[in-house]
């Protein structure tokens, strides 16, 4: 697990909300079936999940982003925003393992470095199990 001196530096690289705005893009098949097979592993490790929306973006093959969960709308959503650049597949299910840790703690009163560590484990223990 990263400490937290470390997780900061990460967390200060990548500033909330940088992926909703990069422009929307059409994701490679498979990468969304990956995401959705996320979905259903995570509900079978008994992560609860509200409803949300997905999008993909094109935010770059090296960006420090590789997905973002925004909530907080007036009209109440959460959207995941998924970096569509991905090109390992690892780093596709890792990522969507993150965020929908992020999803399920959408709402609550966590700092940022809380539900990042948060995130982290999860995705952790997720793909350790993961088939």
């Amino acid at each position: 697990m990263l400490d937290d001196a470390v997780l900061r530096g990460v967390l200060a690289a990548a500033p909330p909300g940088w992926l909703l705005h990069c422009p929307p893009a059409a994701p490679f098949g498979p990468h969304v079936d990956l995401f959705w097979s996320a979905v259903a592993h995570a509900r079978r490790l008994g992560l609860p999940l509200p409803a949300f929306a997905l999008r993909w973006a094109h935010g770059g093959a090296q960006a420090t982003h590789h997905g973002e969960t925004a909530w907080g709308f007036a009209d109440g959503r959460i959207v995941v925003t998924m970096n569509a650049d991905l090109v390992r597949p690892i780093d596709v299910i890792s990522t969507s393992l993150h965020e929908l840790s992020h999803v399920s703690d959408a709402g609550r009163q966590f700092d940022r470095l809380e539900g990042e560590r948060r995130a982290i484990a999860f995705a952790c223990r997720a793909l350790a199990e993961w088939r």
